[in-house]
């Protein structure tokens, strides 16, 4: 399958017109028709409707668009697999969930990128199920979640630790007298939710879910709401008295755990990366 065919499938999709789709991939009106067609030829069905000034995707039109998609998507991974430099000599991709993105890794990039010279760093976001999924099937070179999966082929190391509190826009709140429906509910894994479901027994639904941190500090900040944030990011609300501590509440520690596949043909460069990503503590505690 040429990809050029489904890059202007996908054009002709988006515009509803060949002649536009034509202008914006500077080819002819007519080179547009004829790929369209081969297109259809290849697939063995129509993929448009062809009205006069009325161009329609037919059903099996609408249900290949998020294979082309998925084909370009995976062809653009492919080229930057193999084509990057020779002074970046290997790909590396890093995924992690959105807090962990928010709370650790964005911070990482650019000590990564100064130490380790010969590799060139592609990202991801995704929950913890699909960045297992990535690592197992060998998209994600290193994943990083709170909760580590039990597999053979993953190996598992501890990469950095951070203490999450329990914080309110109100002032002077004990557990006793929070208010179940002012409870902001960050995922910060699967092990921690049952944790907290037992310091707060009497919330059943949260007033917000989310898995971004920086979207729930926003919302305490404007609206009467607690939640589990890290100790880092709270750390100037609780100063300026924008944010207080909820007293009697524990503070919980987090773990963050890299999994990458023990068979990598990378294995050399993601235990240079996972080595370089280790906080501090943990280093010291190997």
């Amino acid at each position: 399958m040429d990809s050029i065919l489904l890059k202007t499938f996908l054009e002709v999709s988006k515009t509803r017109h060949f002649g536009k789709a034509a202008d914006n991939l500077f080819i002819t009106h007519s080179a547009v028709g004829f790929r369209i067609r081969h297109l259809e030829e290849i697939v063995g069905t129509p993929l448009f409707h062809r009205q006069r000034n009325n161009l329609s995707l037919t059903p099996e039109g609408e249900r290949l668009i998020p294979y082309a998609e998925g084909i370009i998507t995976s062809w653009s991974m492919a080229l930057q697999d193999v084509g990057i430099s020779k002074e970046q000599s290997v790909l590396i991709t890093i995924g992690g969930t959105s807090n962990i993105w928010d709370t650790f890794l964005q911070s990482q990039l650019s000590g990564l990128t100064t130490a380790i010279a010969d590799i060139s760093i592609r990202t991801e976001v995704n929950n913890q199920i699909q960045l297992v999924q990535g690592v197992i099937s060998g998209s994600i070179d290193i994943g990083l979640v709170f909760d580590p999966p039990k597999s053979t082929e993953l190996s598992v190391e501890e990469i950095s630790e951070f203490e999450l509190v329990l914080v309110s826009s109100i002032p002077g709140l004990t557990l006793t007298s929070l208010d179940p429906v002012d409870f902001v509910m960050v995922d910060w894994g699967t092990a921690f939710n049952i944790q907290q479901a037992k310091i707060l027994p009497k919330v059943t639904t949260p007033i917000l879910r989310t898995g971004q941190t920086y979207i729930a500090r926003e919302f305490l900040r404007s609206k009467k709401a607690y939640a589990y944030l890290t100790t880092e990011l709270i750390q100037s609300d609780l100063l300026e008295n924008r944010l207080f501590d909820v007293a009697d509440a524990p503070k919980v520690t987090k773990v963050i755990y890299a999994i990458f596949k023990k068979d990598s043909a990378k294995s050399d460069h993601i235990e240079e990366v996972v080595s370089q990503l280790r906080d501090p503590v943990i280093k010291s505690l190997a």
